[in-house]
């Protein structure tokens, strides 16, 4: 019965995304108060996800994405920045966190968005990695 719905879906993905869209949009009424009824489940539901490996790689790609990153694989970068755990200038351990001198950052370029390494936030901040790395404007 799965595979059979799955397949269903495949096939009438338009229609039934058509059918959903004027669902809501003529039980605007109902969702309204379902979301006020259950304000408080749903905050404590997305505070325990956030807690999980899934839940933190969508805040962590999300936040990417709001500072402006461009890349083509989130997914890849997220695994290249998980299994770093040195820092790629100065070779110091890198630890998880908010806070510290050695904690991980994503190095990037700001008027471009290209990732340009993980450095720690040292070196992140000092901006020595992206004078290394980055051609001069004399060429």
């Amino acid at each position: 019965m799965k595979s059979y719905n799955k397949e269903y879906y495949k096939k009438n993905k338009d229609r039934i995304n058509e059918y959903s869209k004027e669902y809501r949009e003529n039980n605007k009424e109902y969702f309204k108060e379902y979301k006020i009824k259950n304000k408080e489940h749903a905050r404590e539901y997305k505070k325990e996800y956030n807690q999980t490996p899934n839940g933190r790689k969508s805040y962590r790609i999300t936040n990417w994405k709001q500072i402006g990153i461009i890349v083509e694989n989130y997914d890849e970068l997220y695994d290249y920045y998980i299994m770093s755990n040195n820092c790629e200038y100065c070779d110091v351990e890198l630890v998880e966190g908010k806070y510290g001198a050695n904690k991980k950052a994503l190095d990037h370029d700001h008027n471009t968005g290209e990732v340009r390494g993980i450095l720690c936030n040292t070196c992140n901040i000092s901006d020595v990695y992206a004078t290394c790395v980055a051609p001069s404007e004399n060429e």
